[in-house]
């Protein structure tokens, strides 16, 4: 069991040289093609009323699947549509590929036509989905099963006492932390869980009292966890999510409550997708955290011009 669960544990230094790194050779461009997947599968998700268990491990799909190709190989929209059918599958969330292929379409540009079942398009659509789904379900190697952090927050914030505040936006920052991190390439699901609950504190103004005078309250959860390396992950994880609060000029916590978001392309510059210029210190600030239940969005972005495959994110 042990050696199935390092088998999707990946270093650093693996994930840096990933094809898609390869590819792309620019981390922040890598970052933007992933948050702007990730929310396209969460908005999905959403429009079809599946569980967060199923959205999640479809990002974790997503996730697993690029460690091995590039966006050279396959367009990272149509990964995500076979990343949400196969979760839909392992998951028992059934949803069927014609629902999925509807709403992605729609969730692409709420403009477009809605798409004619009957059309070329349609039949090679579907048919090519098929077939990526089993190219996903090679690279996983048939293991779709996957643990997830959020089953331990509940655990964590009893052992800690936590408030029902507390619980909910740590289990808002685990789906957050799937969304604009690699965490969970990188570290157990209970290392990550800790890690939510300790940044979900920290924007609570919560002082996490000590369960026992002998150890700190994460060595019951995750006992390989250190002090320094659980306030390095908190830091690195409020980073990034900061990151995917500010390329999407909204808090990303919204979309994880959102039920109505429109997707639109990000927007570009002569030089390609537009970067962010906000420099680490302000990076290292802990945000304002808010929960609103509508995300208004902006119609007047233009079309990527780097070299890759077209990619949608929430934009205010």
């Amino acid at each position: 069991m042990m050696q199935m669960e390092n088998r999707w544990l990946f270093s650093k230094e693996k994930i840096r040289d990933s094809p898609n790194m390869k590819l792309l050779q620019d981390p922040n461009k890598e970052f933007i093609i992933r948050l702007g997947t990730t929310t396209f599968i969460q908005l999905i998700g959403q429009k079809l009323h599946l569980s967060q268990h199923s959205i999640s491990a479809a990002a974790v799909y997503f996730h697993r699947f690029y460690m091995f190709f590039s966006l050279e190989d396959v367009d990272a929209k149509k990964l995500a549509m076979v990343a949400v059918f196969l979760a839909c599958k392992s998951q028992n969330d059934f949803r069927k590929l014609e629902h999925v292929i509807k709403v992605a379409h729609v969730c692409m540009d709420l403009r477009f036509p809605a798409i004619d079942v009957q059309s070329e398009f349609y039949m090679n659509l579907k048919d090519e989905l098929l077939f990526l789904e089993n190219v996903l379900l090679s690279v996983l190697g048939f293991e779709v099963d996957v643990e997830l952090p959020h089953p331990y927050i509940v655990k964590i914030c009893q052992l800690i006492r936590g408030s029902q505040e507390l619980t909910k936006i740590s289990y808002l920052l685990t789906t957050a932390s799937i969304m604009v991190s690699t965490l969970c390439l990188q570290y157990k699901p209970r290392t990550v869980a800790c890690v939510c609950v300790n940044l979900g504190a920290r924007w609570s103004l919560v002082q996490i009292e000590p369960v026992s005078e002998e150890r700190p309250w994460f060595y019951y959860v995750d006992p390989s966890l250190s002090t320094e390396g659980l306030n390095d992950l908190t830091d690195e994880l409020g980073k990034a999510v900061l990151k995917g609060t500010l390329t999407m000029k909204s808090p990303v916590l919204n979309c994880v409550v959102s039920d109505t978001v429109v997707m639109t392309p990000f927007r570009t510059t002569k030089a390609g997708v537009t970067e962010n210029s906000e420099n680490d210190e302000k990076l290292s600030l802990v945000p304002a955290v808010t929960f609103r239940k509508r995300v208004r969005c902006d119609d007047s972005a233009d079309e990527i011009k780097v070299k890759i495959p077209r990619n949608y994110v929430i934009l205010r």
